[in-house]
């Protein structure tokens, strides 16, 4: 009896390691655990009244973890993505309704200077049967070699994953 009580405090215990594991998410990017990882493609919508050369130009935009390539405008911008000092690092808080939410905000850097930001927003809500999923990537950069100011966003559909 002493032997079958052990048994089953040592099965008890198992079963609850392994459902607090698997109940357990292993992202810190805020929810879902999305991430902009992969090849973007878009159009420049940068409206200014200057005339930078890059408006209108279609722009790909490939993401491999840290890592950050932007082509368009017959040039090449490689860089790197870290932190955005200036964004708190806690998750966004989950609204009611939303299944799954990932916010990520990132600089992107080129040697040690910043010449840009990244922002991706990944979204997935469900209601009265109906489920709704929206992905984001915007980025603004202003390196001299894609032609100054450029501002690829997805606001309008215009960036879009490959």
């Amino acid at each position: 009896m002493k032997n079958t009580l052990k048994v089953l405090g040592i099965i008890a215990m198992v079963a609850l390691i392994g459902f607090s594991m698997v109940s357990c998410s292993d992202d810190d990017a805020g929810g879902g655990g999305k991430s902009p990882d992969g090849t973007w493609e878009g159009k420049n919508t940068y409206l200014g009244t200057e005339d930078n050369g890059a408006n209108g130009k279609t722009f790909t935009v490939v993401i491999s973890g840290d890592d950050i390539t932007i082509t368009g405008n017959d040039k090449e911008l490689k860089g790197k993505l870290v932190d955005d000092p200036s964004i708190p690092t806690t998750p966004t808080p989950q609204q009611p309704g939303i299944d799954e939410q990932t916010d990520i905000y990132k600089d992107i850097k080129k040697d040690s200077a910043t010449v840009g930001k990244l922002i991706y927003h990944y979204i997935k809500a469900s209601a009265g049967g109906e489920t709704y999923e929206e992905e984001n990537l915007d980025i603004d950069i202003d390196p001299p070699e894609l032609g100054g100011w450029v501002s690829l966003s997805t606001i309008t559909g215009d960036l879009a994953r490959k």
